[in-house]
């Protein structure tokens, strides 16, 4: 049986240090990648990088949507508590052997 390794990323710049390993990961034929795609890959006004994911032929397992306006400080505490919860949801589906996030995670107030 195939060992699943879960990988998320949210934006270009992950993607970039990522996607060697994702690469190794998708073309390990005792691996399966689980490719969770979230945040500024999914926003039209920042030039959606999720084309360049699938121009790679890197198999997307889920895609998770956010609201992205960001107007105050409410709002991006409001972002981070829903993607939490979304998250822990597809993690409690996708049972996988390593869970990988490279996490970079910046609040302005």
């Amino acid at each position: 049986m195939k060992k699943k390794i879960l990988v998320i990323t949210s934006s270009r710049a992950d993607f970039g240090i990522l996607s060697n390993l994702i690469k190794i990961i998708d073309n390990d034929s005792s691996l399966n990648l689980q490719l969770i795609v979230t945040g500024s890959h999914l926003n039209k006004y920042k030039n959606s990088s999720l084309k360049e994911i699938t121009e790679q032929k890197i198999k997307i397992k889920k895609i998770i949507k956010i609201d992205m306006k960001n107007n105050s400080q409410m709002d991006t505490i409001k972002i981070c508590s829903e993607l939490l919860i979304k998250f822990k949801k597809t993690y409690d589906k996708i049972k996988t052997l390593l869970k990988m996030v490279l996490l970079v995670f910046t609040i302005i107030f």
